[in-house]
């Protein structure tokens, strides 16, 4: 079991929600294609619309909870979920989803924990979440930035500032450009 996921009587007062999601795959229904999160630009390539199954493995150790949902989230929206257990233990959670365009795809245990998404590319066209969702992933960025800044040793500090600014800037720009934008 991973360093951390059971807290130790010191810990326990503070230490009051602990979850894990890791490994995240999607993987093509009709042509078993694989992709793994973090692997080839997180991207699944799809000829045409079709069903995609997504795995990982989830533990979630939450006080007085008994069970908590990992939601399936497409393009900032959930479209499924599963019960998981809140007692640290380890579980592989799936869900099958159909995809008729392009899609980002991502799961979650709200509000304590959220994986990377995987892309899904359906016949080459390029994902077009919402404008709602382009927002999130804008808020995603900044509140991920806000916890991760003071990580980076001082000598990466401008690269990892210039690697947010640049992903803050493509969702500014899909804002922008959007034609539903607000």
């Amino acid at each position: 079991m991973p360093h951390g996921l059971i807290p130790s009587p010191a810990a326990a007062a503070w230490q009051r929600v602990v979850d894990h999601l890791l490994g995240f795959t999607a993987t093509a229904v009709e042509s078993k294609t694989p992709v793994q999160l973090g692997v080839n630009g997180s991207e699944l390539k799809l000829d045409s619309p079709g069903k995609v199954s997504f795995a990982l493995d989830g533990a979630a150790l939450i006080e007085d909870k008994g069970d908590v949902l990992a939601e399936l989230i497409v393009n900032g929206y959930p479209v499924a979920s599963k019960s998981l257990k809140a007692d640290g233990s380890f579980r592989e959670i799936g869900f099958k989803h159909a995809l008729r365009e392009s899609s980002w795809v991502a799961v979650r245990v709200f509000p304590n924990a959220h994986t990377n998404p995987i892309y899904v590319d359906v016949d080459g066209k390029p994902v077009r979440g919402s404008v709602d969702s382009a927002h999130w992933c804008l808020a995603g960025v900044d509140q991920c930035w806000k916890s991760k800044q003071n990580t980076y040793a001082a000598a990466e500090q401008a690269d990892a500032k210039a690697a947010y600014d640049h992903v803050r800037n493509v969702f500014r720009a899909l804002i922008q450009n959007s034609p539903g934008r607000d």
